[in-house]
């Protein structure tokens, strides 16, 4: 039976950690495998990195990585990605906002991709994150040429070679899907529950990700162009 790894990255979430670890183990129970989970905490000022210690300390399925000082996601989820030891991978965002029971249906894609990647049906975000959302994905659609619905939900399940091959750069985060396609892997959407952030703040604003998106944009068209064949026949 394949273990599963679930992972995440953490910055200043400490009121959301321990529902978080808790749903996580409801739903690997469900699903019936073994698993573990690994947290990495970014930099956290608010005690969440502490807690993880000594959580860790107290329990064989939670992994704790502590970064001394803020990295960004990028950073952290290709640290975690890269430690994680389990044969599939379940990737998610620590704000709740993801809904973890979710995993069963992601790693049930698996049997037909190498990746299962969330969309949020129905989005439970601010009226003016919601349409910022639909304006970058419109633009990224418009400059690559892909047809994913929802490259921003960051609820997935990864074969390991996805993870290991995709090039990891500050922003890959954001663009999981068109990074494992162009890698030739296959790629399946899975509608997936959302839901209301209850505690804590969005780290991103909609004017801050506008020209950070647009920057990767560009970046992840010419890696994309710029890409060589390494197969061998």
């Amino acid at each position: 039976m394949e273990r599963v790894s679930f992972v995440t990255a953490a910055h200043n979430e400490g009121e959301n950690l321990a529902i978080l670890v808790g749903e996580i183990r409801a739903a690997a129970r469900d699903i019936g495998v073994p698993y573990e989970i690994l947290i990495v905490d970014d930099g956290s000022t608010d005690g969440s990195g502490d807690w993880l210690e000594k959580e860790a300390a107290a329990n064989d399925d939670l992994r704790a990585i502590r970064f001394p000082k803020n990295r960004g996601q990028s950073a952290a989820m290709a640290v975690g990605l890269a430690q994680s030891k389990g044969d599939v991978l379940v990737t998610m965002d620590a704000d709740l906002q993801n809904d973890p029971a979710d995993a069963k249906l992601l790693l049930d894609a698996l049997a037909e991709a190498d990746l299962a990647t969330g969309v949020r049906a129905n989005r439970r975000d601010r009226f003016f994150k919601r349409i910022g959302s639909r304006i970058g994905n419109g633009v990224r659609r418009l400059i690559l040429g892909d047809r994913f619905k929802d490259v921003g939900c960051q609820i997935r399940a990864w074969r390991r070679p996805v993870a290991e091959r995709i090039p990891k750069f500050k922003g890959f985060h954001r663009f999981i899907p068109v990074l494992a396609q162009a890698e030739g892997f296959r790629i399946r959407e899975v509608d997936v529950n959302h839901r209301h952030r209850q505690h804590g703040a969005t780290h991103y604003g909609n004017l801050g990700r506008a020209f950070a998106g647009l920057y990767d944009l560009l970046g992840v068209r010419w890696l994309r162009k710029r890409r060589i064949d390494t197969s061998v026949p």
